[in-house]
């Protein structure tokens, strides 16, 4: 438990490093040398502390974290985006912005395949999980409170946190001023947006490949058993888009597509992942809302050579989708 609680190696325990970040970037600055962290804790320290209103926000995944205020032309710009973001994630963030009176006046969702899957087992939304249970009207879930401390039981928590203790105790994890963007580790921009090392963005065609074959070969891709679009997760983004629109606020939704190799598979055993998408479609029709993107790359005439592995794309491609629009 000890070592669970010093190595603390996705920092669940240490809210001055989220605390860090957010002040780097709060005083114009780029970050770099972060790793596991908790994302959603970094957003509200940003939300709580940040003193002005952006015109645009995105609320997505790691599939929209390339986006940056540069491709809007567009300084009063902050992405918000966190890994493996669910529905839960977005309505947090949104009801974060709504209680600090920060809404934007135009908001692009990252709409991903696992959006609507009931069986995507991911509970990281939980440490932000209040903020979704309010806006939804729900009763806060006492596992919120325990998930996090049952961390310092973990056997995986202790084998990745032991690792870690050399470089709490040497300082060598803290984050800080990035010089320039590519470097051997991730950097956060100072408009929420990342910018992937050198090791992730320079990798060769057959480093690619590789990574989509781990990828196929995985079994926690998101999408496994999708039975059918959940009614709850589809009411509750159905609250969040009409809570969106009430307030006045412009609404776009953008859709990453996956590499050619991996839509192949999710054509034949995926079915809910296309559906979703439809369904999706229907509902920006029915309230005349923007969509970039498809799951379906052969739609947006992108090929292998546009993404980082089987579900990123690389930074022009994101460029491209967002130059052009279903509507």
């Amino acid at each position: 438990m000890t070592s669970n609680f010093f190595g603390d190696s996705a920092s669940l325990f240490r809210i001055e490093y989220e605390e860090t970040i957010a002040e780097l970037i709060l005083d114009g600055s780029d970050v770099t040398n972060i790793s596991n962290y908790d994302e959603r804790l970094l957003q509200k320290e940003l939300i709580l502390k940040e003193e002005k209103t952006f015109n645009t926000i995105v609320l997505g995944s790691s599939r929209t974290m390339l986006i940056g205020s540069e491709i809007f032309d567009d300084q009063s710009f902050f992405n918000y985006s966190i890994s493996h973001a669910k529905i839960q994630d977005f309505i947090a963030i949104y009801a974060m912005c709504k209680a600090q009176k920060k809404l934007p006046k135009k908001i692009i969702i990252g709409i991903d395949p696992w959006t609507f899957n009931d069986n995507d087992q991911s509970e990281r939304w939980r440490s932000i999980g209040e903020y979704y249970y309010s806006f939804v009207k729900k009763d806060i879930k006492r596992e919120i409170i325990v998930a996090k401390y049952l961390q310092l039981f973990s056997v995986s928590y202790f084998q990745n946190s032991v690792f870690n203790i050399p470089k709490v105790v040497s300082g060598k994890d803290r984050p800080r001023k990035a010089e320039h963007y590519r470097g051997l580790t991730n950097t956060k921009l100072q408009d929420g947006s990342l910018r992937y090392s050198v090791l992730m963005s320079s990798a060769s065609m057959s480093e690619i490949d590789t990574r989509v074959d781990n990828y196929l070969n995985r079994t926690n891709r998101g999408i496994e058993d999708f039975e059918v679009v959940s009614r709850e997760l589809w009411n509750d983004f159905d609250k969040l888009v009409n809570d969106i629109i009430n307030n006045g606020i412009e609404l776009e939704f953008f859709l990453a597509p996956y590499h050619p190799r991996v839509y192949q598979i999710v054509q034949q055993d995926f079915k809910n992942v296309l559906y979703s998408e439809l369904r999706v479609r229907q509902l920006s029709d029915l309230m005349n809302i923007k969509v970039y993107g498809s799951f379906d790359p052969d739609k947006l005439n992108i090929n292998s050579t546009d993404f980082l592995d089987a579900v990123h794309l690389r930074y022009p491609a994101i460029v491209k989708l967002l130059a052009n629009s279903s509507r």
